[in-house]
């Protein structure tokens, strides 16, 4: 009996609120109120509300793929034109070491038929 003592004033306190909630709104069932809080918007109001917050959500993820799409396109258009570029410099750079080569060797004929002229001339 001592025991039941000690946990009365919990039982009772708990019996109060299980009586008392519900009166201020409360609900031991978790379910949201059908009303709108106290001094705010009416359902009507409040689900015109969720509806425009909800087409301004689509609005905004619609313009962000949008946005992702065209800075995709962008970069491909950059990767394109790099690589036009890189092959455009390479072929620059294999026309440039042809003619290069092209030159070696001219001097390096020019500078052996000397040499033979020379040698050919010394008795």
């Amino acid at each position: 009996m001592p025991m039941l003592n000690r946990f009365r004033p919990f039982v009772v306190l708990s019996a109060a609120l299980i009586v008392a909630l519900p009166a201020v709104g409360w609900s031991l069932t978790a379910q949201p109120p059908q009303q709108g809080p106290p001094g705010g918007s009416p359902p009507d109001e409040q689900q015109q509300d969720q509806q425009r917050r909800q087409q301004e959500n689509e609005q905004r993820q619609q313009q962000d793929q949008q946005r992702r799409q065209q800075e995709n396109e962008q970069r491909q258009q950059d990767q394109q034109r790099r690589q036009q570029e890189n092959e455009q410099r390479q072929q620059q750079d294999q026309q440039r070491r042809q003619q290069e080569n092209e030159q070696r060797q001219q001097q390096d004929q020019q500078r052996r038929q000397q040499e033979n002229e020379q040698q050919q001339q010394r008795p």
